[in-house]
């Protein structure tokens, strides 16, 4: 899986969450343009926040 698809799938984990738990995530939404004229320096940062924000909000405990 590329960088640019591992982030358009957390982007879809965490639009999941949000609706499951009823809690906004406060990091922007990225659309697939914006993905795609990402430089990999900023994909590797917005993976990590979005990873930090699906842990922090138990993914793993409530999505199974």
């Amino acid at each position: 899986m590329t960088k640019r698809q591992r982030l358009h799938s957390l982007e879809e984990r965490i639009g999941q969450l949000t609706a499951h738990i009823g809690k906004e995530c406060r990091l922007a939404s990225l659309a697939d343009f914006e993905i795609e004229k990402m430089s990999e320096s900023k994909l590797d940062i917005a993976i990590a926040k979005r990873v930090v924000w699906l842990r922090e909000n138990g993914e793993k405990a409530r999505m199974g």
